[in-house]
């Protein structure tokens, strides 16, 4: 049952194998955020998001896999009518919507926000993309309605407040130096396993965090098993105390990027999609990384090497904030 004094707030994220789990994350950080609301998500079967929504005592709706929008539209609608409800903001972070998809939706709730990076058309009433490069006049052009509120620029910037409290209560850092290995929840293209072979054999411990929908999964855990230098962390929740131990990363440039730079924390990075090439130059161009470019010219000797020569270097503190707090003030106006 829906407590009818409380806004309905639904979420449709993105989460697969190809794209990883950074839009469902965030989109995870915002309904913490709005826990005195009553939250709903849509989400495509995975057996990831359904576990962590259920450990979070979040409600969800599994869709099921339609071969277009309108198909999943009805389901939605049917969802929403069997229940007599109305969302007072739906929310979509999600890669393969489109502005077509957005339409049909917008007569099923009061409104429609929009998380995206790719410059495309949007048909919502919010659009968000916090990237420190995003330009606000650019995708202003590409909104479909007159009137859309643009929250555009690091100023919005969705991070989980736990990293926060991982600052502060971080452990003093000692020998030997640890090493944050993590690309994504997803398939990262045997750069996980590439990474931890190339640097196994250097003097310091390997904080290793991969996702159940890595379909190198099980050979990584094997290769793992038994070498006391590498701690694997398997879809774990306990990613903010983690990366706040360690003194550098390799990584992607994916949403990830953001939680290391408020950490501090340096990164050795490769590009796993055309979606991360301007954060990638971004951080390169300020000093807060190491682009090594495309991972599939990347190899082990060239990671290792970028490591060992710069497992000393640090990011300032101050390089992004928190505002996350921010972002679902606007949402919810």
């Amino acid at each position: 049952m829906v407590d009818k004094n409380k806004k309905l707030i639904c979420f449709r994220p993105g989460i697969s194998e190809t794209i990883g789990t950074g839009h469902f994350r965030r989109c995870l950080i915002l309904a913490n955020e709005m826990k005195e609301h009553e939250i709903l998500f849509f989400v495509e079967k995975s057996g990831v998001a359904e576990n962590i929504l259920s450990n979070y005592g979040l409600r969800f709706h599994q869709l099921l896999n339609h071969k277009n929008d309108l198909a999943e539209i009805e389901e939605i609608k049917s969802f929403l009518k069997s229940g007599n409800l109305k969302p007072d903001l739906f929310l979509i972070d999600h890669y393969g919507i489109n502005s077509e998809y957005e339409k049909l939706l917008a007569p099923l709730a009061s409104k429609i926000a929009v998380i995206d990076d790719l410059e495309k058309s949007h048909y919502c009433d919010i659009f968000i993309n916090w990237n420190v490069y995003a330009d606000k006049k650019s995708y202003a052009k590409l909104m479909l309605k007159p009137d859309t509120k643009m929250l555009v620029g690091k100023e919005y910037l969705v991070i989980d407040e736990r990293y926060k409290k991982a600052t502060e209560s971080k452990n003093k850092k000692s020998q030997p130096k640890k090493i944050l290995i993590f690309f994504t929840g997803g398939n990262c293209y045997n750069m996980t396993m590439k990474t931890i072979r190339a640097l196994e054999n250097l003097p310091v411990l390997l904080e290793v965090v991969i996702g159940n929908l890595n379909p190198s999964k099980n050979k990584i855990v094997e290769y793992c098993r038994n070498k006391n230098n590498i701690n694997l962390h398997i879809q774990t929740e306990e990613m903010p105390k983690i990366m706040a131990d360690c003194d550098l990363a390799v990584g992607s440039f994916g949403q990830n990027s953001y939680e290391r730079l408020y950490l501090g924390l340096y990164t050795i990075g490769v590009i796993l999609a055309d979606n991360q090439l301007q954060i990638a130059g971004w951080m390169d161009k300020n000093g807060y990384a190491i682009n090594l470019g495309n991972y599939k010219n990347v190899t082990g000797e060239v990671i290792k090497n970028s490591v060992v020569k710069n497992l000393n270097n640090h990011i300032p503190s101050g390089v992004i904030d928190i505002a996350t707090k921010k972002l679902v003030k606007e949402l919810l106006m």
